[in-house]
């Protein structure tokens, strides 16, 4: 079943009639949603009698002047209208025996007016929210801000329109379906002063991927109109010419067989030299272990459902005293490896390292599993003109023609660079033992160290040892035409010079390395808007629905930190920053969304205490940011780490001493406030300590153990009422009303 979105803007044209029906039949669209037709109701029966008697239709002729919103569907189908708005028009249907709402939007060019089709949107999801939505139209206002082409003019700035939309979706659990296409979906055709936004889209609730795995949707070319046809095929296969690529699942190993599996396989003679003998070895076990899974691990999910009914009646005979306890007993540790096995197995899918406790084998767990298989399934591969690829060959072909070019390859405008051009400034950086270790052979112990300080939950890569001294001995150096290089207070003569010398391009400030904006100044506010934008967005991914308390402290601890701690380690976070990041941490684990805490229980600053003090646990990021600081003030007195600290040493302090030294006026931003903390860090014995976790375990406020820890933080309790209890001793429990 394919479903259509499209701004015709304007039917009355018998000609713009014909191309609709045209494109409709090209792309074998059974479900057609026409915005903007501009048809009175006097002229439309006998249109709609006429050029399109072969479809069922719905309007809302009844809420808007001149109609907005046709919904013509294939006479066959089934659908019933649920509720029809000035803006929207909802239905419900079938396809292969599973329910599904379509809403068919068009939004108001008003942003005042918009706002009833918002209202509306939270109504029909109190309703619906049960079933599997599909939400699609022009909804006349962008959702981020990179969604206009004149994004360089506006810049940050997000209007109260945008934020509305932001709001609602964030409220609804609503996410963009995943496209093939362009970003910009609606142009003003203008040459002299060209504009083109994303207007349209297509939204879906969490349930969609979890009955729809195979949706695919396309912006395609917008024809007679300015908006783009947008077409969703609920069943759309991707190319698959060869069997799926072997992957292990660490719940194998919890089976008896599995060692003795393995060992049998792997200790079976083999012929040819060492690389060969590996490679049969390791294909012999990948036919082992698969038998091993079919027999034993296969749709685990009714396994464990099976096995738990089998213990169900089997519990109710033995208290009959029908049959014998050891059976139960029995039939309850076969009923717990298969359970701790669906989890591993959830977990691996879903890679879900950061979720330790709570909230196992939910439905969290199996809408990440459908989003992720949907995010990293490629469909519709394209070459560089954009035209698509169906053949294997031509897949295969562009595929090798990517890698290599990553990769890169010799060129001849690079020239090498004399080593005593670099010999002073790289001299504070390398000790005498440090060329050695750079160019030592790699050691089996070496391998082995990498490979085991991994986890459990991961799988080395190929060319982990390989590819680096392949890509020495094969002569490929940099790549001039995909470098640039930055400069700071370089004459123009100069930076001339390096640039012909090298080849490579001059880059422009303020750019991003890694996600993290690289400039010379002091960063304000808005440069860190990329880090509260990524937070918000991980926010919008997870389902309050879904999530216990527990399930949530865990979140934020694991993901959302984590996200902070990289800017931590690279850049000093302002206060207002802190505070906001704190602020999205505090209503995700109270609201479960990104929505005011009005009814938050415990202030933030008791969460972030640790468990043994009355707290959850949670890192203060203040101190956590300060800690970090503090940890490259011992790299600088060290003299260790990198360009930078030598840069310091060389140019900044040079015969003067860190602790005493007055603040230069031609010190970075970053240095200053390193000196504003040198009262802080002779507290701490910086020499002495090894990593910057030791520094905050000295610097965090300080206070007293509760003597009531113990009996929350159990060894045996449960995580999905542990906070419930915390609450409850700390007298922070609402009241039943």
């Amino acid at each position: 079943m394919i479903i259509s979105f499209w701004n015709v803007r304007g039917l009355n044209n018998p000609l713009k009639q014909g191309q609709v029906l045209q494109r409709a039949a090209k792309n074998n669209v059974d479900i057609l949603c026409l915005m903007e037709t501009r048809v009175k109701l006097e002229k439309s029966d006998e249109l709609l009698a006429t050029t399109f008697e072969n479809w069922n239709v719905l309007t809302n002729y009844g809420f808007a002047v001149n109609d907005r919103i046709w919904f013509l569907w294939r006479k066959g189908l089934d659908f019933s209208l649920c509720k029809a708005t000035d803006q929207s028009i909802t239905v419900k249907g079938l396809f292969n025996g599973a329910p599904f709402i379509i809403t068919a939007i068009y939004g108001s060019n008003n942003g005042i007016i918009r706002r009833q089709v918002w209202q509306e949107l939270r109504h029909l999801d109190s309703n619906y929210s049960d079933l599997p939505w599909l939400l699609g139209g022009d909804f006349n206002v962008i959702l981020n801000n990179y969604e206009s082409s004149d994004q360089e003019l506006t810049g940050m700035f997000t209007s109260s329109d945008v934020l509305e939309f932001q709001e609602t979706i964030q409220d609804l659990q609503l996410q963009d379906h995943p496209f093939f296409g362009p970003t910009f979906s609606w142009s003003n055709k203008q040459s002299d002063n060209y504009l083109a936004r994303k207007l349209d889209r297509v939204l879906i609730n969490p349930l969609w991927f979890e009955y729809f795995p195979h949706s695919f949707m396309e912006f395609l070319a917008p024809g007679p109109s300015d908006h783009c046809m947008v077409a969703v095929d609920l069943h759309k296969e991707a190319h698959s010419n060869r069997p799926k690529s072997f992957k292990f699942f660490n719940c194998w190993a919890l089976h008896p067989e599995f060692l003795n599996n393995v060992s049998q396989s792997w200790n079976m003679a083999t012929q040819g030299n060492p690389m060969k003998s590996l490679f049969l070895k390791l294909k012999r076990l990948k036919v082992s272990l698969k038998h091993l899974n079919k027999d034993h691990f296969s749709d685990i999910w009714a396994r464990t459902r099976q096995k738990r009914e089998e213990l169900d009646r089997h519990q109710i005979l033995t208290l009959r005293g029908d049959d014998s306890l050891e059976k139960e007993l029995e039939l309850q540790r076969e009923f717990n490896s298969l359970a701790e096995a669906e989890t591993m197995f959830l977990k691996q899918k879903a890679k879900m390292h950061w979720l330790k406790e709570g909230d196992k084998c939910t439905k969290f767990f199996h809408s990440v599993i459908a989003t992720k298989n949907k995010r990293h399934t490629i469909r519709v591969p394209v070459n560089n003109r954009g035209e698509r690829l169906e053949s294997f060959d031509e897949m295969s072909s562009k595929i090798l023609e990517f890698f290599k070019n990553l990769l890169g390859s010799k060129n001849l405008e690079v020239k090498d660079c004399f080593p005593a051009l670099l010999k002073g400034l790289m001299q504070p950086i390398l000790s005498l033992v440090d060329p050695d270790a750079l160019v030592k052979d790699v050691t089996s112990d070496d391998i082995k160290e990498v490979i085991f300080s991994q986890g459990n939950d991961k799988a080395p890569g190929r060319f982990y040892f390989s590819v680096f001294q392949e890509s020495l001995a094969s002569g490929l150096k940099l790549n001039a035409g995909k470098s640039e290089i930055f400069t700071v207070g370089i004459s123009a003569h100069n930076l001339d010079s390096i640039i012909s010398y090298t080849g490579f391009k001059q880059g422009r400030l303020l750019i991003r390395y890694l996600g993290v904006p690289l400039v010379t100044r002091k960063l304000i506010d808005k440069d860190y808007q990329a880090l509260l934008d990524n937070i918000k967005s991980r926010l919008h991914q997870w389902s309050r629905k879904k999530l216990s308390y527990v399930g949530r402290v865990e979140l934020i601890k694991t993901v959302l930190y984590s996200v902070a701690n990289y800017w931590c380690r690279q850049l000093v976070l302002p206060q207002s920053i802190i505070k906001k990041i704190e602020q999205l941490c505090s209503r995700f684990f109270w609201k479960g969304s990104d929505t005011s805490p009005v009814d938050a229980r415990v202030s933030w600053v008791k969460i972030c205490k640790p468990k043994s003090k009355g707290g959850l646990g949670l890192k203060d990021i203040k101190s956590w940011n300060n800690a970090y600081l503090i940890f490259l003030i011992r790299k600088l007195l060290v003299r260790e780490g990198s360009l930078w600290i030598a840069w310091l040493h060389n140019y900044i302090i040079r015969q003067h001493d860190f602790w005493t030294m007055e603040e230069p006026q031609t010190a970075s931003w970053s240095f200053k406030r390193m000196l504003k903390l040198r009262n802080v860090a002779q507290i701490v014995s910086v020499i002495a300590v090894k990593n910057t976790k030791e520094i905050w375990e000295e610097i965090r406020p300080k206070d007293t153990k509760v003597a009531w820890h113990k009996l929350v933080w159990y060894p045996l309790h449960v995580p999905k009422y542990i906070i419930i209890s915390w609450m409850v001793i700390l007298d922070r429990l609402p009241p039943r009303t």
